[in-house]
């Protein structure tokens, strides 16, 4: 997708499989994604200094994304376009977003951009009927104010 050797990532869970080596590697990060319910995959993604990762999409509306923001550089504009909406990380804060939506990136900066990127299971509301329901009402996160969407609560972009 993008050019070789600038984008890579480093996988600690790859579709609800555990990647040993790497969750050896990195024991706190392993520790606290462990604790995610519904988890399918986590993996930091590095993104090189002048990439442009093309417009693309997720294949299943099972799924929300996640971006913890670890490394983030600041000598130029590091960002995504979520279907209408540009957003952009900030070290220590997530960004949650549907990814069936039409998403691309740039990281146009000097610097390396290094996200923790999860994927977990779009949480399911249990109506009166007892018989659980998925739809893109769903929150895909509690509200906090270190936490940005690209999504509306609806799961429409913004």
């Amino acid at each position: 997708m993008a050019e070789v050797d600038k984008w890579r990532s480093f996988f600690l869970y790859g579709y609800g499989y555990p990647i040993e080596e790497s969750l050896t590697r990195c024991p706190n990060t392993a520790a606290a994604v462990a604790r995610i319910p519904g988890l399918n995959s986590a993996f930091f993604s590095i993104l090189a200094p002048g990439t442009h990762i093309p417009e693309h999409r997720g294949v299943t509306k099972g799924l929300i994304t996640c971006h913890l923001g670890l490394i983030v550089p600041r000598d130029g504009d590091v960002r995504m376009r979520v279907h209408d909406r540009v957003v952009r990380w900030a070290e220590g804060e997530t960004l949650v977003f549907d990814d069936t939506y039409n998403h691309e990136v740039w990281n146009d900066t000097s610097g390396t951009r290094v996200v923790l990127l999860i994927q977990f299971e779009r949480p399911c509301a249990t109506p009166a009927s007892g018989s659980p329901t998925c739809s893109s009402a769903s929150s895909a996160a509690p509200p906090s104010s270190r936490t940005r969407s690209a999504t509306s609560a609806a799961g429409t972009p913004r």
